[in-house]
């Protein structure tokens, strides 16, 4: 079964994760009809190898992507690959063992940086950014805190899970998703001023999650 699609920025593409077997999910691609509005059964993988991957994050040149993935064993932590689709060796880890889980990658929009949400042993949730500029040694930098103290609170102490991160088309804001209100709501960070705005506070108790900007 098909899930968790992303277009690629012409539009051409869909990649999405796929089932191949009981427990293993293969990540791909597949041409998209845009007259039709339906896409290609002719699907190409990006490797084999990916168990438990998906949340595919294309470049402007839609020739590269980040996605995140187990690798070839469903017990290991989620880490980030790049993927160039027109290489020989196509699919480069750049997340290290510094973290348990890497998650939600979003490419920004100069293809400069990726931000992730990270699940840490000992700062829980946060939002770093993955300088691209050097694929062969990226750096993170965190651009949204957690509200863990450190080390971990106890049960009673409030705490916020920022998720899906979502660069702006000008590269200066991201949207991501954080429950530290009590439900799930989507919020706004400006990264030069640190500004935050919780966009959907009003809403009642719904949650929102995954966050996209238009053109």
């Amino acid at each position: 079964m098909p899930g968790v699609p992303s277009c690629s920025q012409n539009g051409e593409m869909v990649a999405y994760s796929l089932q191949v077997d009981a427990s293993n999910f293969a990540v791909g691609w597949a041409p998209f009809d845009t007259q039709s509005g339906r896409i290609s059964s002719t699907f190409s993988f990006f490797d084999q190898g990916f168990a438990h991957g998906g949340h595919v994050s294309w470049s402007s040149d839609n020739r590269h992507v980040v996605l995140m993935s187990r690798g070839s064993n469903s017990s290991n932590p989620y880490h980030l690959y790049w993927v160039d689709r027109e290489s020989i060796d196509p699919v480069r880890q750049i997340t290290a063992g510094f973290s348990s889980s890497n998650l939600y990658p979003d490419l920004s929009p100069d293809n400069q940086q990726v931000a992730y949400a990270c699940l840490d042993r000992s700062r829980g949730f946060n939002i770093w950014g993955l300088c691209l500029t050097s694929v062969e040694k990226p750096m993170p930098e965190l651009l949204k805190p957690d509200l863990h103290p450190t080390p971990f609170p106890s049960e009673t102490t409030v705490i916020s899970h920022p998720i899906t991160p979502s660069w702006s088309p000008d590269g200066e804001w991201l949207a991501y998703a954080s429950d530290k209100d009590g439900d799930w709501d989507i919020y706004l960070l400006h990264l030069a001023t640190n500004y935050e705005e919780n966009l959907t506070g009003n809403w009642g108790g719904s949650d929102e999650k995954h966050p996209s900007w238009g053109p």
